[in-house]
């Protein structure tokens, strides 16, 4: 059963950063939610992907973890952890431009693209691995 739910949380991260980085519009969502984050865009903008996007995969994200820490629903904790967990993510779409220079890369390929799915996904296993262990 973890095994499963803990593959499902890591299918979740890996397709969120295909979508980051295969959408054509990638660079403009990127501007569009930095700016929205930063309280510069409008907040109908705001209120669209959060409700659209970010609610749905962090009720289901943190729905995972709640159940891998066999805890209630709507747990501050688990909540958090898989706020943590899922901003791994946000340093490639909030910060891509520091990430790439950090990394000296001047994009990222698809070589690239899997790298860093990867160790989010290998990160993400081993937090996911250490709660079981904690419950």
């Amino acid at each position: 059963m973890f095994k499963d739910t803990r593959c499902a949380f890591c299918a979740i991260q890996g397709r969120v950063v295909d979508c980051m980085f295969e959408s054509e519009q990638a660079s403009e969502w990127q501007l569009f939610i930095a700016h929205g984050q930063g309280g510069q865009g409008p907040v109908a903008g705001f209120d669209i992907i959060n409700n659209r996007l970010n609610k749905p995969v962090y009720s289901v994200t943190t729905a995972i973890v709640e159940r891998l820490m066999s805890c209630a629903p709507n747990d501050d904790e688990a909540r958090i952890r898989s706020m943590a967990l899922n901003g791994q993510l946000a340093v490639f779409q909030m910060m891509r431009r520091t990430a790439l220079t950090s990394l000296n890369w001047g994009e990222v390929d698809a070589q690239r693209l899997e790298l860093i799915k990867c160790v989010v996904i290998k990160h993400t296993r081993a937090v996911l691995h250490a709660i079981i262990a904690e419950s």
